[in-house]
């Protein structure tokens, strides 16, 4: 058991670094999806991506689109502990259920993986969302270092799992995604046409994240800098009065003031964009994982 976890968290770990191709479009999209256009927001208001690749060229060239890149890591430990607690509790669930609730038991393995991924990356997640936002050009390695310390210094620890309650309703997400993952390798058998797995790959991550889009909509705006007038530079302040108001003062707020500002369609900022970028990255990422575990046997 704790050998095929292991193994298949590694299968994770190396098909979600492909993730690195497609990573100017998650900046893109990020940026998209944190403004909506008020004055204190620190992200100016993107109407469409091609204006959000415009401005971020014109800032700081086609490596601007990589700011943060070295932090695609985040999603390969992400999946690594994804997959590790997801095979843990497929060896698992069979002892607990009967064969005759199969699709209970995809759903319940599923979820649990979810959640305790979400609770143990919350952290990792929130500084890479800080460090793709930053305007200041810094080393790459001082970008985390000022975005961590500004973190602690203005939000103390819980500032760390900003975002984590639309994080963890977007553990419906991943059980979604899986559980439709999994139901189409049931009635396709794509065991060994690489075809057949890339495209349910990509097809069950858009069904799950078109889905609860609006989830990842808040996640990311709680994730970003929440405090104006303050900026940290190799560890000292280098701006004026620290503002202390939050931009939300939490979920709620920012639930109303997406609503206020922008309505529905505020929800669902950047959707086209990140599925686009979902589409490929997933047909790559199963793709991957599933020879990878051919690999090792499985």
């Amino acid at each position: 058991m704790g050998s095929a976890s292991l193994e298949s968290a590694l299968a994770g770990f190396l098909a979600s670094t492909s993730a690195g191709l497609f990573f100017p479009l998650e900046v893109i999209k990020v940026h998209l999806m944190v403004a909506d256009g008020r004055s204190k927001n620190f992200t100016p208001h993107f109407r469409h991506s091609m204006q959000v690749l415009r401005s971020l060229y014109a800032e700081g060239g086609i490596l601007r689109l990589y700011r943060g890149w070295y932090l695609s890591t985040a999603n390969s430990i992400t999946w690594g502990v994804y997959f590790y607690v997801y095979q843990l509790g497929k060896d698992n669930v069979g002892q607990v259920l009967s064969p005759h609730h199969h699709e209970l038991a995809k759903l319940m393995v599923a979820f649990q993986a979810s959640v305790v991924t979400a609770l143990a990356m919350n952290p990792l997640m929130v500084i890479k969302t800080r460090v793709m936002l930053l305007k200041y050009q810094q080393v790459w390695h001082q970008d985390i270092v000022d975005s961590v310390r500004k973190l602690w210094r203005l939000d103390g620890p819980m500032g760390f799992f900003n975002g984590l309650v639309p994080a963890l309703f977007l553990s419906l997400n991943g059980t979604l995604h899986m559980y439709f993952y999994e139901t189409f390798k049931e009635h396709f058998n794509p065991e060994h046409d690489n075809y057949k797995t890339s495209a349910i790959g990509a097809i069950s991550k858009l069904l799950s994240s078109a889905l609860l889009h609006p989830f990842q909509t808040l996640k990311y705006r709680m994730q970003q800098e929440q405090h104006s007038g303050f900026i940290l530079k190799r560890g000292h302040e280098v701006s004026g009065e620290v503002d202390r108001s939050r931009l939300f003062a939490g979920l709620k707020e920012c639930i109303q003031s997406t609503y206020q500002y922008e309505g529905i369609r505020g929800f669902y900022k950047g959707m086209a964009i990140n599925l686009a970028r979902l589409l490929p990255a997933n047909a790559v990422f199963f793709l991957v994982y599933e020879n990878t575990l051919k690999f090792f046997g499985r």
